[in-house]
């Protein structure tokens, strides 16, 4: 939710369309549960399960993490989806910079990318 939108108009959504979960909108106000117990909500049927211990969860964390940053290599398309991103950032600096008035005498940085420093700095 953004400060333009009213929450109140999910909730009367939820209303409208019978939505079982009616805490959703004091969810968006006061957060919702990312990790851990998440209260049944009537929509899935509740199943029971452990309850695991911080230290039973992070067991074996930094193998499995080497273990996934072993595994990440470039893909087939990150070359153009780097091209592209450039191409979309040069093309919103270049607008920013007009509409910020080109009377300024300042001039958009240029931006120049390399598909391996870029792969590279986002595994590291």
């Amino acid at each position: 939710m953004t400060e333009q939108r009213d929450v109140g108009l999910v909730a009367l959504l939820i209303v409208h369309m019978c939505w079982p979960d009616i805490t959703y909108p004091v969810g968006l106000i006061e957060g919702l549960p990312a990790v851990g117990y998440a209260p049944g909500y009537g929509i899935f049927p509740v199943q029971q399960g452990d309850l695991l211990s911080l230290d039973e969860v992070l067991e074996g964390w930094v193998t499995h993490n080497a273990l996934i940053l072993a595994g990440l290599h470039p893909g087939r398309d990150d070359a153009f989806a780097v091209s592209q991103a450039v191409r979309d950032a040069e093309r919103l600096l270049h607008t920013s910079h007009v509409v910020a008035g080109a009377d300024s005498g300042h001039k958009a940085p240029a931006i120049q990318a390399d598909t391996q420093t870029c792969h590279h700095s986002i595994i590291r």
